[in-house]
Formats: C-alpha cells, sequence, structure tokens
C-alpha cells in the first residue's frame, strides 16, 4: 500500500511538467527499443544457425541410414520453418524456403514410410 502512494505521488510530480516528462520518457523508450533489437538480432541468428545444423544432421543420418533420426530431423527442420519463415527469408533471401519446406516435408513421406 505503502509502494502504490510512493508511485502515484512520483507520477504526479513527473506529469505536472511536460518537459520533464519528455527528458524521463524519451531515453527510456530509446532504451527498451536498443534492447529489444539487440535481443532480437541474435535470435534471428541462432534460428539460421538452427536450420543449417539441423541440415547437417540429414546429411548425416542420410549417410549412416539412421531413418528414424533422419524423419525426425526433417520434422524439425520443417518446424524451423514454419515458426520463422519471415525471419529466415530476410536472413537468406537467395534460398527458396518453400521448395525446402517441400522437401521436409517428403522426407518423412517417401523414406520413413518405407524404411522407417
Amino acid at each position: 500500500m505503502k509502494n502504490n502512494i510512493i508511485i502515484n505521488k512520483w507520477i504526479n510530480s513527473i506529469t505536472s511538467d511536460p518537459f520533464v516528462n519528455y527528458l524521463i520518457v524519451i531515453p527510456i523508450i530509446v532504451s527498451l527499443i536498443i534492447i529489444k533489437m539487440n535481443g532480437m538480432l541474435p535470435l534471428r541468428q541462432d534460428k539460421l544457425d538452427s536450420f543449417n545444423n539441423s541440415l547437417k544432421k540429414i546429411e548425416m543420418y542420410m549417410e549412416t541410414k539412421s531413418y528414424k533420426k533422419l524423419c525426425k530431423e526433417a520434422v524439425y527442420a520443417e518446424q524451423i520453418i514454419n515458426k520463422n519463415y519471415l525471419r529466415l527469408k530476410k536472413l537468406e533471401p537467395n534460398y527458396d524456403w518453400k521448395e525446402i519446406k517441400k522437401l521436409m516435408q517428403a522426407i518423412p513421406i517417401q523414406i520413413c514410410q518405407y524404411k522407417g
């Protein structure tokens, strides 16, 4: 209860002078934007890295004929594309993400159905 009173008094003192409002609010907004941008950029790259690692695993599982693992990894790679399509397209505009997605969908159907 005391905290609410203190916060309300602080808010009232800030809002009484418009110039002070701008001096306080603008740096806060800029800080939040910078924090959000710094937090989002590594995530975007992380998703591309996750997808690339998934492709390496798929290649390895094909070579070793580990069909169950291959199918699980193909499904995982497809999920990465589904959840991050726009981000991936911005990071790698030369990839045909729709065709890659179709390939990831085809692996479980074509390979695992017959060899699983």
